[in-house]
């Protein structure tokens, strides 16, 4: 089973208004698909980061059991990695495409 990543909704929009920016690549060479979580009760009121809203991303991360979680908010990306959590930035993210591409 491939990786599952979880985008930032800026992240996500940003991708699709721009047809060649970093999210535009991800998107489109990650093959992205998306679809929706539900989150378990016994996460849904944890605190996680210093900016409440990004919890629900972290949440919604958990619940999907992503490898990474893609934004540009320096509160999640000043973060520590959780357990089998990443948190990159969208040009980190598409460092390991790159790589391949040039291989």
């Amino acid at each position: 089973m491939a990786s599952r990543i979880v985008l930032d909704t800026k992240v996500l929009i940003s991708g699709t208004l721009t047809e060649n920016g970093t999210t535009a690549w991800l998107l489109r060479d990650l093959n992205a698909i998306a679809y929706w979580v539900e989150i378990p009760k016994e996460i849904t009121g944890l605190r996680l980061c210093p900016d409440p809203d990004d919890d629900k991303l972290i949440r919604a991360a958990m619940a999907a059991k992503a490898a990474w979680l893609v934004s540009g908010d320096s509160h999640l990306l000043d973060m520590e990695a959780q357990p089998d959590l990443l948190f990159l930035h969208p040009v980190a993210a598409l460092e390991p495409v790159l790589e391949r591409r040039s291989v």
